[in-house]
């Protein structure tokens, strides 16, 4: 199973890979690091939720090699997010490396005029 360290508890996560160590409760997933793009609400945004799930997103999957989550804004600050989550720094780091990074960057305005804010977050 690898080194413990490198494992957290987290019970009933229902994640691929989740491997359970202990009978019952408890189950432990390897860190992982998230990496989120949110997309402010305001007055003249606009964002086609329809294009972003069924183009845009799996346009970065695949090009990022990562598994994502949607969000759809109902309340409060965004509209929309995702979040991309990576093994490791390493493989975040690839995307900038990545050589359909500029068609996804140019791809936002098909979807939303909004500016995306990014943060990276290591999951504890």
């Amino acid at each position: 199973m690898g080194d413990p360290a490198m494992f957290r508890e987290h019970a009933n996560d229902p994640r691929p890979g989740v491997t359970s160590v202990s009978p019952g409760w408890h189950r432990y997933i390897a860190a992982m690091i998230r990496m989120s793009v949110l997309y402010p609400a305001g007055d003249g945004i606009t964002f086609d939720h329809d294009y972003y799930r069924d183009t845009h997103i799996p346009m970065c999957t695949a090009a990022f090699k990562c598994r994502a989550e949607i969000d759809k804004g109902m309340n409060g600050p965004y509209v929309a997010g995702v979040h991309f989550y990576f093994d490791s720094m390493d493989d975040l780091g690839a995307v900038g490396a990545s050589p359909d990074l500029p068609t996804i960057m140019a791809d936002i305005v098909n979807y939303t005029n909004a500016t995306p804010v990014q943060q990276v977050s290591e999951i504890v």
